[in-house]
């Protein structure tokens, strides 16, 4: 410890004593001071010579999980809109704001999205997250997934982690050629037609060519080709077919039509074929229509015809089956079987009716085959043995609705995974696809738990699926629950009441 120094100084009054007071205090701080001062100039003196001061080091990477971030999300076509989940990691005691905007990336704003932006704000002491919906457009066009981003920016009262997020735009359009009734009869002299549509916008004009597996003969065909646009491709078109007539009585063998696509996208997509039968009039000539009814309509008629009166009675079996079909006998329909009579000199139509049951399961169409066979003095359209005509079930009951529940999770308990029960309100006749995405909410996936995705299918009849998240137990000492979300998109065959499950 270094003393005090003393002076002797002669002091004439009061106020030369006080000067000499404080002179003595700073002498003192002086002396104490000194050491700390020569060690800083013995250091700096031992240190190497250098040139300028460089730069200063770089601050450590902040946090990519402290603050505000977003999460990537995605929707169909048919959604309309995709939901971007923005988290704020800490509550703050005043309010915290952040501006959001999108940018373009293989989705164009206007064609594919409406461009969004505005502002967020979480409030004070609060870490509820913010969503922002980017709304789609369901442009019909078949086409690849596409994506856009929306940036965070400008952010108050926090710092930004995660500043961008890619939006995916899933397609749920079809290239595909629509071709209606597939089964036609035209008595000769006669004609009947059926329609051609697309299933989806084309990228330019697009073609379809209607040609004959054999040769047509007696069949016309108008037009031969088709011309669809951007404009009138959901538009049907007509199809005209006129069979010649001819004095002999020899049936001609149905003809095959094809359908083929090129341009626009659609280079190679095959239609539906239809069939074409030639009713012979010269003859007594049986003849059956495909047809079709809802359900809910109880039953389908088939009419049957003769082209040309005989003198004698005309009588032919009948039968239904779906052996070979899509509708199951005995579930969708009663099977039935007799004998049809049509009077001398008569050609009143006759009919065969068929009972359809109704359930409550949305469903495809479904078909079953009515055959006959056995004719007597007549024969059957087409010079077989047997004819044969679709019957097409339609369903008209609503599509399910699909919901998914919250989940939670004590860390460290059960098998480190939480489960999310998506349900079917009502079992469905179809397969139900529907897909699913987690996004951080004050919990962090990669952290607190492992990011999921993929699709759940739902068999025909089934009405629960899980979805399970990995849960990663730490030793951090955290807030007492961390929150994430489950959430469902792009369902098949059915809709959503219920997106968002949290975790």
């Amino acid at each position: 410890m270094i003393s005090p120094v003393q002076l002797t100084l002669p002091i004439r009054d009061r106020r030369d004593a006080m000067l000499c007071s404080v002179v003595g205090v700073l002498l003192v701080i002086a002396a104490c001071d000194m050491p700390q001062i020569d060690a800083a100039q013995d250091a700096q003196a031992d240190a190497p010579a250098s040139g300028p001061a460089g730069p200063a080091e770089p601050a450590e990477p902040a946090d990519d999980t402290h603050g505000l971030t977003i999460a990537d999300a995605s929707g169909g076509e048919a959604d309309g809109v995709v939901r971007f989940t923005v988290s704020l990691s800490v509550a703050s005691g005043t309010p915290v704001t952040v501006a959001y905007e999108t940018d373009d990336g293989s989705a164009k704003a206007a064609a594919d999205y409406q461009a969004a932006s505005g502002r967020l704000t979480f409030a004070a002491e609060s870490t509820e997250a913010q969503q922002i919906e980017v709304r789609l457009r369901d442009d019909h066009v078949d086409e690849s997934e596409e994506t856009f981003t929306v940036r965070l920016s400008g952010p108050t009262g926090a710092p930004l982690a995660v500043t961008t997020a890619t939006g995916t735009i899933l397609d749920d359009d079809t290239r595909a050629l629509i071709v209606e009734p597939s089964e036609l009869y035209v008595t000769k002299g006669g004609t009947a037609s059926y329609e051609v549509t697309l299933g989806s916008e084309p990228t330019a004009p697009v073609t379809v060519a209607v040609t004959a597996g054999t040769e047509t003969g007696a069949l016309t065909v108008d037009p031969d080709r088709l011309t669809f646009t951007a404009d009138n491709w959901s538009d049907a078109q007509e199809v005209t077919l006129t069979a010649a007539q001819d004095n002999d009585a020899l049936a001609d063998a149905p003809v095959e039509l094809a359908h083929m696509a090129s341009g626009g996208g659609y280079d190679g997509v095959a239609g539906p074929a239809v069939t074409v039968t030639i009713v012979e009039d010269d003859v007594p000539t049986l003849a059956m229509a495909a047809a079709h009814a809802s359900e809910q309509a109880r039953r389908i008629v088939f009419e049957v015809t003769l082209s040309k009166a005989s003198d004698e009675v005309v009588t032919v079996d009948y039968a239904t089956d779906s052996s070979d079909d899509t509708a199951t006998e005995g579930k969708d329909y009663t099977p039935t079987s007799g004998t049809l009579r049509f009077p001398a000199r008569s050609t009143a139509a006759r009919a065969v009716e068929v009972t359809v049951n109704d359930d409550a399961l949305n469903e495809d169409t479904e078909m079953f085959t009515v055959t006959l066979r056995n004719a007597a003095n007549a024969q059957l359209a087409g010079g077989g043995e047997t004819l044969t005509a679709r019957g097409l079930i339609e369903d008209e009951d609503p599509l399910p609705e699909l919901s998914i529940g919250d989940g939670s999770l004590t860390e460290g308990s059960g098998d480190g995974s939480m489960r999310f029960v998506v349900r079917l309100d009502a079992a469905s006749g179809r397969t139900v696809t529907v897909q699913y995405a987690t996004a951080n909410v004050t919990a962090t996936a990669g952290r607190d738990y492992t990011r999921v995705s993929g699709t759940l299918t739902f068999g025909a009849g089934t009405t629960v699926r899980t979805v399970t998240v990995p849960i990663t137990d730490d030793a951090l000492d955290e807030q007492d629950s961390e929150q994430f979300t489950v959430t469902l998109l792009a369902a098949v065959n059915a809709t959503v009441s219920t997106a968002h499950g949290t975790g």
